[in-house]
């Protein structure tokens, strides 16, 4: 086992990263922003670096004897007006932690991308590793996410491995972050009547944590593996959530255009300086049957997928309290 380096240690992800990771043997390094609460580390056996990735000077002793490293940290905002943010953290910030990492001798870095970085069919098929970016425009967060992945397999070398994820939609156990845990909230009250059209990927935390070690020693290094799981629509993730929690599913589903109309109009809100409760991000994608196959990472990592019923009862159940 070796010493490893965690950042975004305390999100969703990076704290399912770092339980397997101490459970595997590794000596741990959780590197956190700092003022960030640590509560999902609580318990483990972790030595806790605070610092921020887009200021160079606070990775150097996080790096201190690393070996290897899993750069979970990014920002995930929707929102127009974080543009300049999304790409201090999630372009600039890789640069930083690929700088540090390089300077401490590590020989391997897992890098935690995002199908936002792969693209997606139109026609709602499936699109695995080789699809072509192409989202639409006005959409920082696959922007940046793109953009840092590139630097982020560009920088593999013979002494420098990198091997990039990319997750799907990610649910499962454990204290979600704060966009799903408002949706999980809403769908738990039965406060939602209408569903959105098209559709996700979904994925589990512990099957993507587990892929993260995996790629430590099997990826490929500059290559890239879409973590994915059951294909849904909107109204199938409703459905099987609210049934998790035994309250009523919604009745409804909305028109394509609807969330085209109101995306629009939400981005030009956006633009003009308004931040409303929901991004214009999402409401945008809504229509889209936005669909990726893992059959790579099934194949080369090993990675495992759970069905949505499954997803949303492990869900649900941190929830029911």
């Amino acid at each position: 086992m070796a010493r490893l380096l965690i950042t975004g240690a305390p999100g969703f992800l990076g704290a399912e990263v770092v339980r397997q990771a101490v459970e595997a043997g590794h000596e741990v390094v959780a590197f956190a922003r700092t003022g960030e609460p640590l509560d999902r580390l609580a318990g483990l056996d972790v030595q806790v670096v605070t610092g921020d990735v887009t200021v160079p000077a606070t990775l150097g002793p996080a790096f201190d004897g690393v070996e290897l490293c899993i750069h979970v940290a990014g920002d995930t905002s929707f929102y127009w007006g974080d543009r300049e943010r999304l790409i201090a953290v999630n372009v600039r910030g890789v640069a930083n932690v690929i700088a540090a990492a390089r300077a401490a001798g590590v020989r391997r870095l897992v890098h935690t991308s995002s199908v936002a970085a792969v693209g997606y069919d139109p026609a709602g098929h499936p699109v695995d590793e080789t699809a072509r970016w192409n989202w639409p425009t006005a959409l920082p967060y696959m922007e940046t996410k793109r953009d840092g992945e590139r630097l982020a397999l560009g920088a593999s070398s013979p002494d420098f491995e990198v091997v990039a994820l990319n997750p799907a939609t990610i649910y499962g156990p454990g204290q979600l972050n704060r966009d799903e845990q408002n949706l999980i909230r809403q769908i738990r009250r039965g406060l939602l009547v209408i569903a959105p059209p098209g559709g996700i990927t979904l994925c589990d935390v512990e099957d993507v944590a587990a892929a993260h070690l995996t790629a430590l020693e099997r990826g490929q290094p500059g290559e890239r593996y879409i973590l994915g799981g059951p294909h849904v629509t909107h109204p199938a993730f409703f459905a099987a959530f609210a049934a998790a929690f035994g309250v009523r599913p919604p009745r409804w589903t909305l028109p394509d255009w609807a969330p085209k109309v109101a995306g629009v109009a939400l981005l030009l809100g956006e633009r003009a300086g308004l931040r409303l409760q929901l991004p214009a991000g999402p409401l945008r994608l809504a229509p889209l049957h936005l669909y990726h196959c893992c059959d790579r990472a099934v194949a080369e990592l090993g990675y495992q997928t759970r069905s949505l019923q499954v997803i949303a009862q492990r869900t649900a159940a941190q929830h029911l309290g």
